[in-house]
């Protein structure tokens, strides 16, 4: 992800940033738009489906037909949602983050080079196939090894309340019991003496 906004940067810094005809699209402002000032523009706002659709069928339609420098253009417009699926998807998992990372971005680029652009929701359709190849990687690596961390061993179960005297003296501080009664059972549950002698 480091990557693609490094290569994003160098194609939108003057002198001849990459420029997005936003003429045609509805919602838009109507002039050309450097395309981190779009991103910019729809980090900030919100806009209708349709604007969107027609925004990122532009966007697939130059990455498909106009070269790499297009391909890079439209991941860098992608790229703040596209950095939220994966820490989303990589939270709890640091081991996969890289992984994550890098099957977000090809999802992403598969889906920008083969959906089909008629259908409604493109911009959804995209991050959810960047989702789908993210979210496979970590299923498919899911329960093969322990953490580190976690303990195999065998080990004595905790009680939950401590030292069974001090449960006892909390209850006659309570009320619930005398502290003579207290005593009898720490003699005799948990002690060696036998009621008979006490």
């Amino acid at each position: 992800m480091t990557t693609a906004e490094k290569a994003f940067e160098l194609l939108t810094c003057e002198p001849a940033p990459l420029m997005f005809d936003a003429r045609p699209v509805a919602g838009l402002p109507d002039r050309p738009l450097p395309l981190d000032e779009l991103r910019t523009l729809l980090l900030g706002e919100h806009h209708s489906s349709d604007t969107t659709d027609v925004l990122w069928r532009q966007l697939a339609h130059h990455a498909r037909e106009w070269g790499p420098a297009w391909v890079v253009g439209a991941i860098g417009v992608a790229l703040p949602a596209l950095t939220h699926l994966a820490a989303r998807i990589s939270r709890g998992r640091p081991r996969h983050a890289d992984d994550v990372d890098s099957e977000v971005l090809a999802g992403f680029l598969d889906a920008l080079r083969t959906a089909d652009l008629a259908p409604p929701r493109l911009w959804l359709r995209l991050c959810w196939a960047a989702w789908r190849a993210a979210v496979a990687v970590v299923k498919v690596d899911d329960g093969e090894e322990l953490p580190p961390d976690l303990a195999s061993g065998s080990r004595t179960p905790r009680m939950p309340y401590g030292h069974p005297d001090l449960l006892l003296g909390r209850a006659a501080a309570a009320g619930l019991i005398t502290p003579d009664t207290a005593e009898l059972i720490s003699a005799t549950r948990f002690g060696d003496a036998l009621i008979e002698h006490l």
